[in-house]
């Protein structure tokens, strides 16, 4: 009986902390939003996306010189700012929120991801810290289109 508890406890403990968030379902303007602005401002509203702050306690590392594969390109967002969501967005495209992560408790920031670009632009990220403080990041791709320069 102990021990079953004690797997019980387990089991509730981490089942609560990767309980999954369908955004798409709570914020659906956010994923329809083409510009950075609008798909934020869905997302965690006017009065909390208005006191957004620059932060140096986190890493965007981006590919550093031109992309040749728009279809791939890897970006990695690390930090150690208790977190409990981080967003990516996009500027320049048909629709500017690209994912949002969510956890309980991110202790510690360590995602990599692929994106797709059409052309060059800005990736934004922004963490959600577990006080509800918004913290962003961004950086510029430049994309070479290799096919687009053939014409």
């Amino acid at each position: 009986m102990r021990n079953s508890l004690k797997v019980l406890f387990c089991t509730l403990l981490f089942a609560s902390s990767t309980y999954a968030v369908d955004y798409h379902k709570i914020h659906p303007q956010a994923w329809e939003a083409t510009s950075l602005n609008a798909a934020a401002i869905a997302l965690y509203g006017k009065k909390k996306f208005s006191t957004i702050k620059q932060t140096l306690n986190m890493e965007l590392i981006t590919p550093k010189a031109m992309v040749e594969d728009p279809q791939q390109i890897p970006i990695r967002v690390r930090s150690n700012i208790p977190a409990k969501s981080v967003a990516i967005f996009i500027d320049k495209q048909d629709k500017a929120l690209v994912a949002v992560f969510h956890r309980d408790n991110f202790e510690k920031i360590d995602l990599s991801v692929n994106i797709r670009l059409e052309s060059k632009g800005t990736i934004f990220v922004v963490i959600e810290s577990l006080t509800g403080v918004l913290y962003y990041k961004r950086a510029f791709i430049d994309v070479l289109c290799l096919p687009c320069m053939e014409k």
